[in-house]
C-alpha cells in the first residue's frame, strides 16, 4: 500500500497493538471508584512494604500467569515478571513513563495485587493501577513514596472487582521501568452477557479502495455515499449495487495520501430541491487559489444533469484551513438539528501538539467549527450564538477547542446529541460528547490533556476543561475512527448505542448514558482496519474495511 492510509487518523502510536487481544462483548463492572483524568482522581497512598512474600490471607489464588502480557518495551522478557519466580525480571530499558498490563480471556473476582520492585537505584516512584472489565479502565489507586529492589507493593481492590484488564502504569521512578513479579489475586466469575454485531457483506458490483467516509443525503432515495480517499464518492443504491461511474471525481485537487484524504461529505436540509451537497478534504498545491499542498478545503458542488452526478466544475470554495504537515486533519462534517454546518479540524501535527494549536484562538486547528452555509451569504455566515462571536483574540467559528485529530464526529438527531472520537498521542483514545442544548465553548483539553490523563506528565491545569465520557488505552487499540448512533429498527439491543471503532485493532465498542453513567461494551471485533462507520437514512449502520475496500450493514 504504498499510497495507502497507513494509520489515517494518525494515532501516533509508539507500541504495536497486541495481537490475540481478547475483545468478546462484555459490560463494565458497575463500580463506585471515579473514573479519573489523572492519578489526582482517586486515593493516593504511601508505598507498603508487605516483605518479600504478602502475609495475607490468600482467600483467592495468584491469576496472573493466566493473562497475556502486554508491555511498552522488551516483550519477549515480559512473561518473567508473572513466572513466580522473583529471581527474574523484566525491564522496559528505558525511563518513565512505561506501563505493564495484564488481559484475561474471562473476567476474574480481584480481591488484591502485588508488585515485586525491579529497581535500581532506590529512589521515589509513582505508580498508577488500573482495572477494567471492558474496554474502559478505571482508576484503582496512585502508589507514591520511595522504593527498593525487591520490595513488594500491595493495591487492595475492596470491594472485589470483577476484571478482565489491568493496567500498572509507572509515571516516576529512579530507574528503568520493571517488575520482577507482579501478582494478581481473584477467583473465575461467570461471564457478564453483552450484545454481539453480526457483519453482512453489502457491496456489491466491486469494491471501494481505502473508505473513508459513510452518509446519506436524507433524500429518501436509501442510497448511501461512499468517500474513497483518493478523491472520488461512489453511490450505492439500497440493494447494495454500486453505481458504474463516481458521484464526484476530483482526484486533480485531493492532495493524497498517508493521512491526507477526500475526508467528509454533508448534504444540506432539503438536498433533493437545493442539488448541491459539500465536501471536505486535504487539497494539492494550487497558487491561483492560494491554496498550499495539505491546506484542509471545504466546497460546495453542484448537481449536473443527473442526480447521481455531481459536477466538479462547480466548486465554490467555502473556507481554506493551512496546514501544518500532513497529520492530523480530521475532516468530517454533518448539518446539526439546528441547520449549521458543524465541521472538525485536527491540529495540523506532526505530534505532540508542541505548537498549542488546539489551544490558539486566533486559529480554526484543533477546532469544532460551526458554520451558517445556508443563510446565502458569501462565503458563510456567523451563527450569532456561537460562543466567541465578539471575543478579542477568538475566531467567531469556533464552537469547541483543544482537539488533536477529531478523526469522527457525528450528530444524533432524534436527541441532538454530538460525539467527537478525537484520536490520541503516545496512550489514549477518547470520546467526547456534546448534549443537545450545550452552548458550545468546550475545551477538551489537548494538548495540556490525552483524554483523562495529563500530558506529557503529570500536574496540569485542568480547570475549564470538558473531560471525554469515556476512553481506551492503546493495549485496546491505537486509533479510533468514530461512529453513529443505532436507530434502525433491526436493533433492538443496541438501540440509541453510539458505536465506534478502532482503524488498528479492529475493535467496535458500543456506548450508552444510563442514568447519568456512561456504559461502555466491546459488541464485535471484524478484524479489519475499520477506516469508517456511518449510516444510512433509516438509521442502518455500516463499517467500511479500509485494506480490502467492503462495506458491511451492521447487525445483531
Amino acid at each position: 500500500m504504498s499510497t495507502a492510509l497507513v494509520v489515517l487518523v494518525a494515532a501516533a502510536c509508539s507500541a504495536a497493538v497486541p495481537s490475540g487481544l481478547e475483545t468478546t462483548a462484555v459490560t463494565p463492572v458497575a463500580s463506585s471508584q471515579t473514573i479519573g483524568p489523572s492519578a489526582t482522581a482517586g486515593p493516593t497512598i504511601s508505598l507498603p512494604d508487605v516483605g518479600p512474600a504478602s502475609s495475607l490471607a490468600a482467600a483467592a489464588a495468584n491469576i496472573a500467569p493466566l493473562a497475556r502480557v502486554t508491555v511498552l518495551d522488551q516483550p519477549d522478557a515480559a512473561r518473567n515478571a508473572v513466572d513466580g519466580n522473583g529471581g527474574t525480571q523484566w525491564t522496559s530499558g528505558r525511563v518513565a513513563p512505561g506501563w505493564f498490563a495484564l488481559s484475561y480471556d474471562q473476567p476474574y473476582q480481584v480481591e488484591r495485587i502485588e508488585m515485586v520492585v525491579a529497581q535500581s537505584p532506590p529512589g521515589n516512584t509513582i505508580h498508577e493501577i488500573w482495572l477494567g472489565n471492558g474496554p474502559d479502565l478505571q482508576f484503582l489507586t496512585r502508589l507514591a513514596g520511595n522504593t527498593s529492589d525487591g520490595q513488594t507493593l500491595l493495591a487492595p481492590v475492596s470491594p472485589p472487582q470483577l476484571v478482565t484488564r489491568v493496567l500498572i502504569r509507572t509515571s516516576t521512578s529512579p530507574s528503568f521501568v520493571g517488575w520482577r513479579e507482579v501478582r494478581v489475586f481473584g477467583a473465575s466469575a461467570p461471564q457478564p452477557p453483552g450484545a454481539s454485531l453480526k457483519l453482512t457483506p453489502f457491496l456489491t458490483g466491486g469494491r471501494i479502495d481505502h473508505p473513508t467516509n459513510i452518509t446519506h443525503a436524507g433524500d429518501g432515495s436509501g442510497r448511501i455515499f461512499i468517500n474513497q480517499q483518493e478523491g472520488r464518492v461512489w453511490v450505492v443504491n439500497a440493494n447494495g449495487e454500486r453505481r458504474s461511474q463516481p458521484f464526484l471525481e476530483i482526484p486533480e485537487r485531493v492532495g493524497c495520501c498517508n493521512e491526507r484524504a477526500l475526508l467528509g461529505l454533508a448534504f444540506p436540509p432539503g438536498y433533493a430541491q437545493k442539488r448541491y451537497f459539500y465536501v471536505s478534504y486535504t487539497s494539492t498545491a494550487r497558487p491561483d487559489l492560494r491554496i498550499a499542498l495539505g491546506d484542509d478545503v471545504i466546497s460546495r458542488f453542484r448537481l449536473a444533469a443527473d442526480a447521481d452526478a455531481g459536477n466538479p466544475r462547480s466548486e465554490e470554495i467555502i473556507l481554506v484551513i493551512p496546514q501544518a504537515s500532513d497529520a492530523h486533519h480530521g475532516g468530517k462534517m454533518e448539518f446539526g438539528r439546528d441547520g449549521y454546518l458543524y465541521v472538525t479540524v485536527g491540529d495540523g501535527g506532526p505530534g505532540g501538539g508542541a505548537e498549542g494549536r488546539a489551544q490558539r484562538t486566533d486559529n480554526l486547528q484543533g477546532k469544532l467549527l460551526r458554520i451558517d452555509v445556508e443563510a446565502g451569504q458569501t462565503p458563510y455566515a456567523i451563527p450569532s450564538s456561537n460562543p466567541f462571536v465578539g471575543r478579542d483574540g477568538y475566531r467567531p467559528e469556533i464552537w469547541s477547542l483543544g482537539l488533536r485529530n477529531p478523526w469522527g464526529m457525528t450528530i444524533d438527531l432524534p436527541t441532538g446529541n454530538l460525539y467527537i472520537a478525537d484520536a490520541g498521542e503516545n496512550e489514549w483514545e477518547e470520546i467526547d460528547v456534546q448534549r443537545r442544548g450545550d452552548a458550545g465553548g468546550e475545551n477538551y483539553g489537548w494538548p495540556r490533556m490525552e483524554g483523562r490523563h495529563c500530558y506529557p506528565q503529570e500536574g496540569c491545569d485542568m480547570s475549564g476543561l470538558t473531560l471525554p465520557v469515556t476512553e481506551y488505552h492503546h493495549l485496546e487499540g491505537c486509533a479510533e475512527i468514530g461512529g453513529a448512533v443505532a436507530r434502525g429498527s433491526r436493533y433492538r439491543q443496541l438501540q440509541g448505542w453510539y458505536l465506534y471503532g478502532d482503524f488498528c485493532s479492529g475493535r467496535i465498542w458500543g456506548l450508552r448514558e444510563e442514568d447519568g453513567r456512561w456504559i461502555v461494551s466491546v459488541v464485535g471485533e471484524p478484524g479489519f482496519p475499520i477506516s469508517s462507520m456511518g449510516r444510512d437514512e433509516a438509521g442502518n449502520l455500516y463499517v467500511a474495511d479500509y485494506a480490502h475496500g467492503a462495506i458491511y450493514l451492521i447487525g445483531e
